[in-house]
């Protein structure tokens, strides 16, 4: 894996679809010349972030998602991230 995307995500049902949209044509462009994961993690949202996070994985190839049961903070959230990652 050359490259790890790690993203952090608390309570952004809202902006998922605009994350989505800006990211994965970035992500395609990358991937014509290396390996790319995207790391999402849900820090114990309670706004279906989870759930969206999980469609999203299905709609586009090595997307990861990790979920916390309670919000544990953007630098724990940031840890597991980093912890996963096969890439730089």
């Amino acid at each position: 894996m050359d490259l790890s995307i790690i993203i952090p995500c608390y309570n952004e049902k809202d902006s998922l679809v605009a994350l989505e949209q800006a990211l994965f044509p970035v992500v395609d462009s990358l991937r014509r010349t290396r390996s790319v994961e995207v790391i999402l993690v849900d820090d114990g949202s309670r706004d279906g972030t989870g759930d969206l996070l999980h469609a999203l994985a299905q709609r586009h190839l090595g997307v990861v998602v990790l979920s916390h049961e309670r919000n544990q903070g953007l630098g724990m959230a940031t840890r597991i991230g980093f912890s996963r990652a096969r890439g730089a």
